[in-house]
């Protein structure tokens, strides 16, 4: 169970979890972090509790693979961003206390043997997170001790005169952390796998492993600011791009199996018409991520372009993706079926009106907007999802039996016409339709 519950914690150990706080604590006080992180920790724990019966987490994977798998894709090319931006601030100058490369090599290497690891013995990443975990608390503890953690900023506990935003802010937080974690296919794997016990599972891996981890997040967001804005990361940082780096590399080694249909143990290539990812379209995802990198490297100011790039990958999460479970999963949680074409486009119109109002609200800072934006999306949502009741289903197929001279039993007409498939027992023939012999 712990195994799996860290396996959780790290596996939610985004550059979300890692850097966001730093931004929220920077324009709202401490209570920007607490708005991430309540509805952060309870939303992704709650998992846990809201899908009942033992085969619905596989059903929900079966009938909205693709939308998962657009999940794992944009999650992974969100941390390859992260990590090359954050590599091109680490190894961008050259100073007299500039960090040599080397400590991230042996990482992300050490990281890789392990999976490798892993797989040849059949195991599908618990232990490697369980051991990151680890390691994530010994840099903390490291950073901790050195005195490098910055903390000056959790002094003030709300901005001046942001109070209302950060009402705004809590609503959108909830939004996106309450209904992102079911598009994410290592949580339903956690939930498959840990059986009887994955109540305690979610509420352990969210409510103690990835809950240190985001107060580890808290207590570095001073000086990791400071190095982002001044362009220069010293040698005192090294615990915390570490613990960044592992964390980063691992996440995107789960969603990379993910969306290559290599997470669970047993996959099925055509279970939602989605062909897995091949080097090509890694190929192409990495060269326009390093466009992007050299194109937020060569504006004036790196710190504005690294951030507007980021809450641009932001509103996947906090709009498109929460968007997609409310409109197309939730009608259907018990039993799930994949999305009719009324859903789908519902959700994408919802999507593109809703879209400039998260502009407004977060890349130009007023966050009124979040109101309007949230309100399209429900509204969306009311849309009827096109479904047939069982039981007008049934009266048509009576309707067209009749119509047809087939009878509602037999609708494909197979035994009025005397047929039987090859290796099936010939139908029965009565021989007293009158009923004499029976009386």
């Amino acid at each position: 169970m712990l195994r799996w519950a860290a396996y959780l914690g790290s596996s939610w150990t985004w550059c979300i979890g890692m850097f966001l706080p730093v931004l929220l604590i920077r324009d709202y006080g401490t209570l920007g972090f607490m708005v991430f992180a309540v509805p952060n920790v309870i939303g992704a724990g709650a998992m846990g509790w809201t899908l009942r019966g033992e085969g619905v987490s596989g059903r929900m994977v079966g009938a909205h693979r693709r939308a998962m798998e657009l999940f794992s894709r944009v999650t992974f090319a969100f941390q390859a961003f992260f990590l090359l931006s954050l590599a091109s601030l680490v190894f961008g100058r050259s100073t007299a206390h500039a960090i040599s490369y080397w400590p991230f090599v042996m990482v992300v290497a050490a990281i890789g043997l392990m999976t490798a690891f892993e797989r040849a013995r059949g195991k599908r990443g618990e232990l490697t997170g369980l051991l990151l975990w680890i390691f994530s608390i010994a840099m903390a503890i490291v950073a901790f001790e050195s005195r490098v953690l910055d903390t000056s900023m959790l002094t003030t506990f709300t901005a001046p005169g942001n109070f209302p935003d950060t009402i705004w802010l809590a609503l959108s937080c909830t939004f996106g952390f309450a209904l992102c974690p079911y598009l994410d296919l290592t949580f339903h794997k956690a939930w498959q796998d840990s059986g009887a016990k994955r109540r305690a599972t979610f509420g352990i891996g969210f409510g103690f492993f990835f809950l240190l981890m985001i107060v580890f997040t808290a207590l570095y967001a001073g000086s990791l600011l400071t190095g982002v804005v001044s362009g220069v990361m010293t040698v005192a940082m090294l615990p915390v791009l570490l613990h960044i780096a592992g964390q980063l590399v691992y996440t995107m080694g789960l969603h990379s199996k993910a969306f290559n249909r290599k997470l669970f143990s047993k996959e099925d290539p055509s279970s939602s018409g989605m062909k897995p990812v091949n080097g090509g379209f890694a190929g192409i995802i990495f060269v326009l991520l390093v466009g992007v990198v050299a194109v937020v490297g060569a504006v004036e100011d790196k710190a504005a372009g690294f951030e507007f790039v980021y809450r641009l990958f932001m509103s996947f999460y906090g709009l498109v993706f929460p968007a997609y479970v409310l409109i197309c999963m939730i009608p259907t949680w018990r039993n799930p079926l994949p999305p009719t074409r009324r859903q789908v486009l519902a959700w994408l119109a919802s999507v593109v009106v809703a879209s400039p109002m998260m502009y407004m609200a977060f890349i130009e800072k007023r966050m009124w907007w979040v109101g309007p934006a949230l309100a399209v999306v429900f509204v969306a949502s009311r849309v009827r999802a096109g479904y047939r009741a069982p039981q007008a289903v049934a009266s048509l197929m009576d309707v067209e039996a009749r119509a047809s001279g087939r009878d509602s039993a037999d609708p494909s007409g197979v035994e009025a016409r005397g047929e039987h498939f090859p290796g099936a027992a010939p139908p029965a023939i009565d021989d007293d339709p009158s009923g004499v012999k029976r009386q």
